[in-house]
């Protein structure tokens, strides 16, 4: 179930509010499970803030749309997150312009996980390939989640080699969950989720890609890593906004050398040039940089299982299973086993699904 601050912001996105004036409003209401009651009679003010479309097509949308909205996601197996919500990513909450919402589908216990974003030009060289399927098999072999945009080139095989080793990796689209752009990463965006991977969007699902969403989703890719590499990428490439965000928000940035004649590289030398991230060389000069995925690997080699728990894993090692089928096996009452559920996902053994259906 969705809270009352969640619904809010969910109604002012269905209005076409954009993050950053919804945090205007956030902090101008403090507490905005009272926005329904005073929203007329602060017009004044609230076209302070928004257009006088914003606000009109705000008083146009009933609550009985949003629930709607939501239920459409549910049955969609959407996951929406909101600033109010509980799994909402600790670490967009300390960026200049988070993200008030976030669509998401699949593994969304990802966005809990060390995270690398590896980011580059779409005009990938062969030894751009090469260095970035380098890093990303050696990153994602060692318990980090690779993070990136689907795009074509760098984005593309850093994504794809993750899943080559059966690591974990994040798409984060410049559109909504139902457009995938490019098209032609429409088959790559499928294989994240059926391989326990995660596609997030703060666009509602409908939204098509405009030119100006990939840079301000850049900052969702920098916000959500632990560091940032830049395996190839030209002086205006994309990767300059997501390094432009790494600095502001003070992550760490790794930058992969190459010939001072490449173009394709040039982004990279002269990044390195003015020094303003690390050299690598291999994956082992930002493993170093990642000891909590150390302790990680290390914490789960040490989970001790109840009982009751090892029955709840066996009866989900093959299918996500509704409430009931699960109570129906386990022969538990539903208060034993609504408490067993909650701790098991508080601990990061399932995971919920819309419906009210479970996976390990």
């Amino acid at each position: 179930m969705y809270q009352q601050e969640e619904k809010i912001v969910v109604w002012w996105t269905l209005s076409g509010i954009p993050s950053k004036k919804q945090m205007e409003l956030i902090d101008y209401y403090q507490d905005i499970s009272k926005v329904k009651m005073c929203w007329v009679e602060d017009k004044v003010h609230m076209q302070k803030i928004l257009t006088q479309a914003q606000y009109q097509k705000a008083n146009s949308i009933q609550e009985k749309d949003v629930n709607q909205f939501l239920a459409q996601c549910d049955k969609e197996r959407i996951f929406v997150l909101t600033w109010y919500s509980r799994l909402y990513p600790e670490q967009l909450r300390n960026i200049s312009d988070p993200p008030t919402v976030l669509f998401c589908m699949g593994n969304i216990r990802l966005l809990s996980t060390p995270m690398l974003a590896i980011v580059g030009t779409r005009r990938m060289t062969k030894y751009g390939a090469e260095v970035t399927e380098m890093f990303a098999k050696d990153i994602a072999c060692n318990g980090i989640t690779i993070i990136s945009g689907l795009a074509d080139g760098v984005d593309s095989k850093a994504h794809s080699s993750a899943l080559a080793v059966k690591g974990k990796t994040i798409a984060v689209l410049g559109s909504g969950l139902h457009h995938v752009y490019p098209s032609t990463n429409i088959g790559l965006a499928q294989q994240i989720i059926e391989h326990d991977g995660l596609l997030i969007s703060e666009y509602l699902p409908e939204e098509k890609a405009k030119v100006y969403y990939f840079p301000i989703r850049n900052r969702i890719i920098a916000g959500l890593s632990q560091g940032v590499l830049i395996t190839e990428a030209t002086c205006n490439s994309g990767s300059m906004h997501t390094k432009k965000y790494a600095l502001e928000y003070g992550k760490n940035l790794y930058i992969v050398p190459a010939r001072i004649t490449d173009i394709y590289s040039a982004g990279c030398n002269q990044t390195i040039q003015e020094l303003q991230g690390s050299v690598v060389l291999s994956s082992n000069d930002i493993l170093r940089d990642y000891p909590i995925a150390q302790k990680e690997k290390e914490k789960q080699n040490i989970v001790q299982l109840t009982v009751d728990e090892s029955i709840i894993l066996d009866v989900l090692s093959t299918n996500e299973l509704h409430f009931d089928e699960i109570l129906a096996q386990t022969k538990k009452s539903a208060k034993e086993l609504n408490t067993l559920l909650l701790r098991m996902e508080m601990r990061g053994m399932i995971t919920k699904l819309p419906g009210n259906y479970y996976r390990k």
